[in-house]
């Protein structure tokens, strides 16, 4: 992934969700195109182990905010890209909500 202008948050701001959708999308692609060959069909598309990788593509999004990976992270991982995408998302973006108070 290219690298251009770091984009951070800040406590004040908004939760930056079409960014973290985005790196989010790309690194659960790349992760399903690299383990699709070697998945056994009863395994999930994406394991939840192989995920937590994928969640230091939005940590410096993120920088005051600690991601805990067993919140975000569905135990028994994901049928698909969309589906990963979707629900750290939101579990992300709950648990961001939780500590703005």
């Amino acid at each position: 992934m290219q690298k251009n202008q770091s984009t951070t948050w800040t406590k004040k701001e908004t939760f930056p969700s079409p960014e973290v959708e985005r790196r989010l999308r790309w690194g659960l692609s790349r992760l399903n195109d690299d383990t699709s060959a070697i998945r056994e069909p009863w395994e999930p598309a994406l394991d939840s182990l192989a995920v937590v990788g994928v969640l230091l593509l939005v940590e410096e999004l993120l920088p005051d905010f600690r991601i805990a990976p067993e919140k975000v992270i569905r135990k028994g991982g994901y049928e698909s890209v969309d589906d990963a995408t979707r629900d750290i998302v939101n579990r992300l973006h709950n648990d961001w909500r939780k500590k703005q108070k």
